[in-house]
């Protein structure tokens, strides 16, 4: 709480733009929106925890590509975690 006070202290803490607090697509707009939050556990692009959760589709389907073509670009440049880890993530 200490680190939450000393940015309040700053003016640091606010509201958030709507083009960074982009819940689960709602509102999103290619050349506007900088942040997508997958919120919804049933509906995020990767399934972690099959044997647990119903999984769902994303009720924006085209915001699920993106994640997936990003996480590819990430393993193939080096990122430290395999492909194996990336579907648990």
């Amino acid at each position: 709480m200490k680190y939450v006070r000393q940015l309040a202290s700053h003016g640091a803490l606010g509201p958030l733009a709507p083009r960074w607090n982009c819940q689960d697509g709602e509102g999103f707009h290619p050349m506007r929106t900088a942040l997508v939050h997958d919120t919804d556990m049933t509906t995020q692009p990767w399934r972690p925890y099959p044997d647990q959760v119903r999984y769902k589709p994303h009720p924006h389907r085209e915001l699920e590509n993106p994640w997936f073509e990003y996480a590819q670009r990430r393993a193939r440049a080096g990122a430290r975690k395999s492909r194996e880890r990336l579907d648990r993530a």
